[in-house]
């Protein structure tokens, strides 16, 4: 009596496992919907709202840069300054 009452205990649990549930009960498939939604927002895509703002590549320039960077003569970029807006500390 035992054993068959083990049995079908064990049968049960068999067929629960095979069984396709959702979770949580009556959800559809948004698994990795808040992912996607995350990736979505922190990646930048690459297309131009205005395809004539965009820059057109300039072969000659592109040489000149790279002689610059061969010969080690390349243009030291603009310095900035700051508006003044840090004070000096006395203490």
């Amino acid at each position: 009596m035992l054993r068959t009452f083990a049995a079908a205990v064990t049968a049960c649990f068999g067929l629960a496992a095979c069984q396709s549930a959702t979770y949580p009960p009556g959800s559809t498939d948004t698994f990795g919907d808040a992912v996607r939604h995350n990736m979505a927002a922190q990646i930048v895509t690459p297309k131009v709202a205005d395809p004539q703002l965009e820059t057109p590549a300039d072969g000659s320039r592109a040489a000149v840069t790279i002689d610059r960077y061969r010969t080690d003569t390349v243009e030291p970029p603009a310095t900035t300054s700051l508006s003044g807006v840090a004070g000096s500390s006395s203490q």
